[in-house]
């Protein structure tokens, strides 16, 4: 309770010393530790397991056309090639979502970085 005469800030430094200071500018504003920024584990998963779908994808391609130019001849070139531009355009889709994954990885790193130094 605060006393007659006395200031609502002397009260509030009375009971809580440290309510007036300002705490960060006794922090060291350089210092991000290892455990600061967390790694985004799954997120790293995932990024690595769409960069392996692409290459299965175009390792599926070449098979593909292995196999179509040597059961049909020249024949099925029409088909492979129609078939080849369409894999390989999900294949960059997945290996540009994995790219858009990992950087997400890296802004969440910033942003919590940003955080922790601006206090």
């Amino acid at each position: 309770m605060i006393e007659p005469g006395e200031s609502v800030e002397g009260a509030t430094q009375e009971r809580f010393p440290s309510a007036g200071v300002d705490q960060r500018s006794h922090w060291d504003a350089g210092g991000i530790r290892a455990d600061d920024i967390e790694p985004y584990v799954t997120l790293q998963y995932i990024a690595r397991m769409l960069k392996l779908l692409a290459v299965l994808v175009v390792v599926g391609i070449v098979v593909e056309a292995a196999v179509g130019l040597s059961t049909e001849g020249m024949s099925a070139l029409i088909s492979v090639i129609a078939q080849g531009v369409w894999s390989l355009m999900i294949a960059g889709g997945l290996w540009g979502t994995a790219d858009l994954t990992s950087l997400a990885i890296d802004v969440g790193h910033d942003i919590r970085a940003d955080r922790i130094l601006l206090g």
